[in-house]
């Protein structure tokens, strides 16, 4: 009674200890590969965070400020010119419809008279409004639209003469507007934004920031008239002086244009000698970035940038979804060895736990103990055979590396040959030589049979490392009257560890994974190696215990799990420096 009470114990321990090592390990990817950022898999994409690099962003070397903000996540994705404080031009005009809109409702009627009109900079972008009577709200279009000079001026005109009254003249109405705006944008916290003396940007001591201009931007963005008349090509509006249509001086909205995209939904343009500005909002598949270019020396340089940096997005989203299409079958798994097998039979398929349960690792601990056996034959096979193929692609890599036999040309082509076949090609004969033999059905011939198919991979990589050592260090070592193994062993050898480490890896990998092999050469059940046990004694004819088959797969797959995390930077070094010839 005492033994089957410790036993007990310990298995409750060895389940416990199980659960935690995955929830380590699901930890750990969640976190390296973003995941716990999803909300779900039905809207994972919406959730997707990125950086991106100067490298990537071919951004024109004129552009003194830029940045791509996602508004969903509130950050900053690049962000380049801090300290730049860019001619500001037309898009002087968000801060000023930022300020009357605190000041006077889009239905209050606007008259504008030609006093105001005549105060227009010539020369500069105008909506062509005529005397007459408008309302703010269309005002305001105006200016976002053709970004109309003379409707900046109207707008500034008609606030200052209802604070102050009859009585001043135009000019003075647009001074004391400008004024009362300076002290709004410090009081706003835009301290970096001057605009001095010109409500429609015409300044060129007007000048503005990054921040600036991307907070007043997604600022006026949330109303619905901005969205509406910024996210047209061309834009229409009707008044008792007849009707205006207006073609948006945004390039990305012109179907004719060269730059025209279809997700691009706004904002704003500026333009003024060497110095063009522009704001796009960027939506697609639900994700929106704010995009800004400020000063670029070119019309094209500053939509060349944008597109520059759209690219990028549609680049990163294109990897995001291969990401989830590769992980979403790990996540399966998780998932289904957290569920009872009636809940994993239910369709339509559920995406998450309802009644989560780890009855699953329990029964595997306590119930069928056939799965360790299996557990502890794929440590042998994998292990011995990672061993075995990783000292003879030592002496063997060197030996195609430093001799130069006659038939070396040929050994290498039979190496790389060996490769084109699949390995049930090799099944038949294999099954022949190793039962002369009398090694089928044991684990020696299971191991050599797996290292068999991974040498010519391994000995032509290890070649490729021997191959970037000078062979001059031999030479010394040979002078001081080292052998050819003291050479190999003592000097060659602790120099390319990354090779041997990223041969180590890979064959144990790919020896653990093996199933063709082991279901082949192997019968005997307590002989059986993980893959093959598996398919063969849980993967019934009629039914499937679902919950258990994914909970031996999570158990099964830790060890891979882990030497992919932990391991992953040296297997990549190894292989990128046996690529390199010195």
């Amino acid at each position: 009674m005492k033994k089957n009470k410790k036993y007990k114990k310990i298995k409750i321990i060895m389940v416990f200890t199980t659960v935690l090592l995955i929830a380590f390990v699901a930890v750990v990817g969640l976190y390296k590969t973003g995941i716990y950022r999803f909300d779900f898999f039905k809207d994972v994409y919406k959730k997707i965070d990125f950086q991106l690099s100067t490298n990537e962003l071919n951004i024109p070397q004129d552009a003194l400020s830029f940045s791509v903000y996602d508004i969903e996540q509130g950050e900053y994705l690049f962000y380049e010119g801090d300290s730049q404080l860019p001619t500001v031009a037309s898009l002087a005009k968000l801060f000023a419809i930022d300020y009357a809109l605190t000041k006077v409702n889009l239905e209050d009627v606007i008259e504008v008279n030609q006093e105001v009109l005549d105060l227009v900079p010539a020369g500069s972008s105008l909506a062509n409004l005529k005397v007459g009577k408008y309302t703010v709200k269309e005002i305001m279009e105006a200016m976002l639209v053709p970004s109309g000079n003379d409707a900046a001026y109207s707008l500034a005109y008609y606030i200052a003469k209802n604070e102050l009254g009859e009585g001043y003249t135009a000019t003075e109405y647009i001074n004391y507007f400008m004024t009362e705006l300076s002290e709004y944008l410090i009081e706003e916290g835009y301290s970096k934004t001057n605009l001095y003396n010109d409500p429609s940007g015409a300044s060129m001591s007007a000048d503005t920031h990054l921040d600036d201009i991307n907070r007043v931007a997604l600022k006026l963005y949330n109303y619905d008239f901005v969205k509406e008349c910024v996210g047209k090509s061309t834009f229409s509006i009707q008044t008792p002086q007849g009707e205006f249509t207006w073609k948006n001086t945004n390039k990305f909205l012109d179907k004719k244009s060269p730059y025209y995209n279809e997700n691009v939904k706004g904002i704003k343009t500026g333009t003024m000698a060497s110095s063009y500005n522009i704001v796009v909002l960027y939506k697609k598949d639900g994700k929106e970035y704010l995009i800004t270019c400020l000063a670029s020396l070119s019309d094209e340089g500053r939509y060349k940038a944008v597109q520059s940096a759209i690219n990028t997005i549609i680049k990163y989203v294109v990897l995001l979804i291969i990401l989830l299409f590769l992980l979403f079958p790990l996540y399966w798994v998780l998932l289904t060895s957290f569920k009872t097998n009636m809940e994993a039979y239910k369709f339509p398929p559920t995406f998450t736990v309802k009644n989560p349960t780890v009855q699953s690792y329990i029964n595997l601990f306590t119930v069928d103990n056939d799965f360790f056996t299996y557990y502890k034959n794929n440590f042998v096979v994998a292990g011995s055979a990672a061993l075995i193929t990783t000292l003879m692609a030592i002496m063997a890599g060197y030996a195609l590396s430093r001799f130069n036999f006659k038939w070396n040309a040929w050994i290498v082509a039979a190496f790389t040959s060996a490769q084109m076949f699949p390995v049930v090609s090799r099944l038949i004969s294999l099954y022949k030589i190793l039962g002369d033999v009398h090694l089928i059905n044991t684990h020696p011939g299971l191991i050599l049979a797996v290292t068999a198919g991974m040498l010519p991979f391994t000995i032509m990589l290890m070649s490729s490392f021997y191959d970037g050592i000078p062979k001059e260090l031999e030479e010394a070592a040979r002078v001081d009257g080292a052998s050819r193994l003291q050479i190999l062993f003592k000097v060659v050898v602790p120099l390319v560890k990354p090779g041997m480490l990223a041969v180590g890896i890979y064959s144990f990998l790919i020896a653990w994974d093996d199933y063709l092999h082991a279901s082949t050469l192997i019968q005997t059940d307590a002989l059986r190696t993980l893959s093959a046990g598996v398919a063969l004694r849980y993967l019934g004819e009629l039914s499937y215990d679902w919950s258990l088959i994914n909970t031996i797969s999570i158990v099964g797959t830790i060890p891979m799990v882990i030497i992919f995390f932990f391991f992953q930077k040296y297997m990549v070094k190894g292989l990128v420096a046996g690529a390199v010839k010195g």
